[in-house]
């Protein structure tokens, strides 16, 4: 062999190292982590699988009477239930469903949106925000008080817009103005120089 053993080298691994990186207030001692006073460091706390438990809870539910045609929903009474936080929205739905005495009929709705049935109403969010729940029925189910008070709106609603209709037509007509003809001066001829 020719040559000088000094020239051999060993490859170097293609894999770079990684850096480990510690946190600055902690030192490491036979193996655990150790904050600078001397301590241990706090684990973050794990959730308990358990369930939590069952609080009373006051829930409004507003009723609202549809039709498919468009036109906008008529409002019903204002329900209060007494629950708990572990009622599941099946049993919740079946008494607004007595309360209103529809029988099986009508759906209801946590923020505009539909409730999964088996969920608790904890678990729904429904806790945070009692106030949020509709209870969606179609018009024809509606209670005689119901349609007259939709009767006494939409003919106060019709009286008004015929004030307003009435007091436009009273109002004279604007003119439009014509547009402003364009000054001699304007940005088309060149800017005075400057001596």
């Amino acid at each position: 062999m020719e040559g000088d053993c000094s020239e051999w080298r060993v490859p170097r691994s293609k894999r770079p190292h990684r850096r480990r990186i510690l946190c600055p207030t902690l030192s490491v001692a036979n193996g655990e982590q150790v904050l600078r006073d001397g301590s241990l460091p706090k684990l973050p706390m794990q959730r308990s699988l358990q369930p939590s438990p069952s609080l009373p809870l006051s829930v409004c539910i507003r009723v609202l009477y549809f039709a498919h045609d468009g036109t906008q929903a008529d409002t019903g009474n204002l329900l209060e239930l007494q629950v708990s936080t572990s009622t599941t929205c099946e049993v919740l739905l079946r008494h607004v469903r007595e309360a209103v005495g529809c029988g099986e009929k009508g759906r209801l709705l946590f923020r505009m949106r539909p409730l999964d049935a088996n969920a608790t109403l904890e678990m729904s969010g429904i806790h945070k925000d009692p106030k949020a729940l509709h209870f969606l029925l179609n018009r024809k189910h509606r209670p005689p008080e119901v349609v007259e008070r939709a009767n006494r709106e939409a003919a106060e609603l019709s009286a008004a817009m015929a004030v307003a209709a009435a007091e436009a037509a009273a109002r004279p007509r604007r003119r439009r103005q014509s547009p402003r003809p364009a000054s001699t001066g304007s940005m088309q001829s060149d800017p005075p120089q400057l001596t």
